[in-house]
């Protein structure tokens, strides 16, 4: 950039040694990085920010542990996870991480950002993986947030049998199909019926225990992702009847679904 030759003496002699001093400043940095331009009363100074690169962006997997120690809903100590490059390729079922090290990272869990007032059960099991990043809160406080890497529905096994009640208790399987002993073991999980209320005792499938099924977390508190249909047992059901009638409906084409309906009886003794 030229220098000024006209002007006040005073600035015209400050703004020659400002431009002295951002092109020995350029030329340490490379060509064009800063960028001085004449602007009306003086001159402007800007950066090339297409220099400067992508900004980062700091994403981690984290491995769930437990929550010891922790008060706060959606809270869970997490090992920070790196990926194994010798696992890359397996097609045996390994798990492709390892713990970078044992150095406890409280993670929050944004799908429990919201939950219940009456928060029962926390939404994550023992080793399962949630993708984080730090955000830094009003206070000024870098925390980690982040979400799960799993879909929601996870499989359980019951841990007894029906109860007069309307939850069946069950542990979650943890990401290596083993049944979880920390986190996700002995959870309450509700029933949901077409009628509303719900009574395992007294609805079918027959809930026995050791069985499996589907359960979800919905903040803070398992449901039975299977719709229970309830029962009077105190009448009793005929279930070769019903099972009869069922084949008779859909012989004769009567919407009926006829494959829900029947595998919900198989169920019954």
């Amino acid at each position: 950039m030229e220098k000024f030759t006209t002007g006040n003496l005073d600035v015209v002699d400050r703004l020659n040694r400002l431009i002295d001093a951002v092109d020995s400043l350029e030329r340490m940095t490379g060509d064009e990085f800063i960028q001085v331009r004449r602007a009306s009363g003086g001159i402007s100074i800007s950066l090339d920010r297409s220099r400067l690169g992508p900004i980062k962006f700091t994403v981690k997997i984290f491995e769930v542990q437990d929550r010891d120690g922790i008060t706060g809903d959606g809270l869970y100590n997490c090992y920070e996870q790196t990926l194994l490059s010798e696992e890359w390729a397996d097609v045996t079922g390994a798990d492709r991480f390892d713990n970078v090290d044992t150095t406890g990272v409280v993670v929050f869990n944004l799908e429990e950002s919201d939950c219940l007032a009456d928060y029962e059960d926390c939404a994550l099991v023992e080793k399962d993986l949630i993708k984080a990043w730090p955000m830094t809160d009003d206070g000024g406080t870098v925390r980690w947030v982040g979400k799960p890497l799993h879909s929601g529905v996870r499989l359980a096994k019951t841990t007894e049998a029906a109860q007069n009640g309307d939850n069946i208790t069950v542990d979650i399987y943890r990401r290596d199909g083993t049944v979880s002993t920390g986190l996700g073991a002995g959870v309450d999980a509700h029933g949901l019926s077409n009628g509303g209320s719900v009574d395992f005792d007294d609805s079918i499938p027959r809930w026995t225990s050791a069985k499996d099924l589907y359960v979800k977390n919905e903040q803070g508190k398992w449901y039975v992702v299977t719709t229970l249909q309830q029962i009077d047992d105190t009448k009793g059901l005929d279930i070769e009847s019903t099972k009869l009638a069922v084949q008779v409906n859909t012989d004769k084409g009567i919407g009926v679904d006829s494959d829900g309906v029947k595998s919900l009886l198989d169920e019954c003794p």
